[in-house]
Order: structure tokens, then sequence, then C-alpha cells
């Protein structure tokens, strides 16, 4: 089982190379796992929207993880949640817009539910933010439904673009041990 490893509350874990070489995989399931972590952890990103965005209309997260700090972060502020969802996930008929993008490894369609954004300022909460793709689609959907979303909240900033991101930790910041460097040089020599 791989060492779990603990940044202002987050808790993480590591594993290198994946899904693909170079690339350093950070699962924040750790944190979700412990009640106070998790409590924690999402009262903090809930005090930087509330700092740097000031009153807010809606949370919009992205299809998986990001449903998990959203709504959890919706709720410390009693505001609604708009979940952003693969195409083929909710009725054509709930579906406001559409929008394709490239994200961290692959293209992704998006839909937004059909939701009055019709001046509202929405937003961004998700886990991680790596290459931008889905935050950018994200804001498309938003733009096309009548809102702006200009802010983007993350646990994690892997730090790939310049991007303006409020991010709790940054890939700067993760302890990768030497241990799991011998580890992963172990797993490269028996491959």
């Amino acid at each position: 089982m791989k060492e779990i490893k603990e940044f202002k509350n987050i808790l993480y874990r590591v594993a290198l190379d994946w899904p693909n070489d170079g690339v350093n995989f950070v699962d924040l399931t750790p944190t979700l796992n412990d009640a106070e972590s998790f409590r924690v952890v999402a009262t903090s990103l809930k005090d930087k929207i509330v700092e740097e965005s000031g009153d807010i209309d809606y949370i919009v997260s992205p299809d998986a993880r990001g449903f998990l700090w959203g709504s959890y972060i919706a709720s410390l502020l009693h505001k609604p949640l708009i979940p952003i969802r693969k195409k083929g996930k909710i009725p054509e008929e709930f579906v406001q817009a559409r929008t394709s993008d490239k994200t961290e490894y692959s293209s992704i369609e998006l839909d937004i539910p059909v939701v009055d954004l019709n001046g509202k300022k929405c937003v961004f909460v998700d886990d991680v933010y790596a290459t931008g793709g889905t935050y950018r689609a994200s804001q498309k959907l938003v733009k096309a439904s009548g809102g702006t979303l200009d802010d983007a909240y993350v646990v994690l900033n892997v730090l790939l673009t310049e991007d303006k991101v409020n991010a709790l930790m940054t890939s700067d910041e993760l302890d990768i041990s030497k241990k799991q460097e011998e580890e992963k040089h172990k797993i490269k020599i028996i491959k």
C-alpha cells in the first residue's frame, strides 16, 4: 500500500508514472476517507471562495470527483450546485448546452443541465487542476447558458499551465519520498 502523506490537512498518496510515464498521479481519496480532514480542507476551499470571489450564485463542478468537493462546498456556502456531466449521463431534453474540449489525457464532451444562469456569477470547484481543459469547457457551457465563470478553486494545482487557479496545494509542494523513487526504479527494472 502506498504511503499516505499530509500537507495542510490534505491527505494524499502518489503513484509515480501513472497513467503515463512522467506523470505522477496524486490520489486525494485519503482526504475523503478521513471525515475531519475532508471537513477542514472543504472549509478552507469555501473560505478561499468567500475571500477571493465574494458573493456568488452557483458552484459548478465536473463529473466525477468534482461532485464530491463541489457539493460539500455548495452546502457550506448555502449555494446551489450545477453538475457538469459527461455526454450521455443525462437525457437530451435536460441538456441546455454541450461542448467538446481537450482535457488532461483525452478529449471530452460535457453537458450542462437546463438552468437559468442569466447574469449569474459561478465559480468552478474540482479536486485537481492540470491542463485546464475541463475548466475551459465548463466556462463555455456557463457562458452559453448566460452566466459567468471566472474563478477556479481546487485542492491541487499541478502547475501545467500559467492559468490563475486558487489552490490549497501545488505540485511543487508534494512530498515524493526517496523511498518512492527507489520503488519506482525497482518497478522499472522488473518490467
